[in-house]
C-alpha cells in the first residue's frame, strides 16, 4: 500500500462555493425536463452539457435530482469536464438501470 503525502493535500487553496438559489432551480428545471423528454423518448442514455462556469450548479442539481428519487429508474453521473478537447463544459449523463 503507497502511502499519501498528505502535505500536498493540505496545502491545496481551498475554493469558497457559493450556489445562488435561483440559478439552481433554472438548472433543476432543465435537468428534470431533459429527463422527463428522454423517458418520453425512450431514451435510455443521454446527456447534458452546460457551460463549466456552471459546474458547482450541475453538481449539486444532479445530485438533488437523483436523491429526489423522481427517476428511480436513473443513474446520474456528473462530469466537472466535457467530452471532447477544448470542451469548456461539464455534464451529466443519465443512464436507464
Amino acid at each position: 500500500m503507497s502511502d499519501v503525502d498528505i502535505s500536498a493535500i493540505e496545502s491545496e487553496p481551498e475554493e469558497e462555493i457559493i450556489i445562488d438559489r435561483l440559478e439552481l432551480d433554472k438548472v433543476i428545471t432543465r435537468l428534470t425536463n431533459t429527463l422527463e423528454d428522454g423517458i418520453k423518448n425512450g431514451i435510455k442514455r443521454g446527456l447534458l452539457h452546460l457551460p463549466a462556469s456552471d459546474r458547482h450548479l450541475l453538481l449539486v442539481a444532479s445530485d438533488m435530482v437523483q436523491k429526489s428519487k423522481k427517476f428511480p429508474n436513473y443513474k446520474l453521473t456528473f462530469y466537472h469536464k466535457g467530452m471532447g478537447e477544448g470542451t469548456n463544459t461539464c455534464a451529466v449523463t443519465f443512464t436507464e438501470l
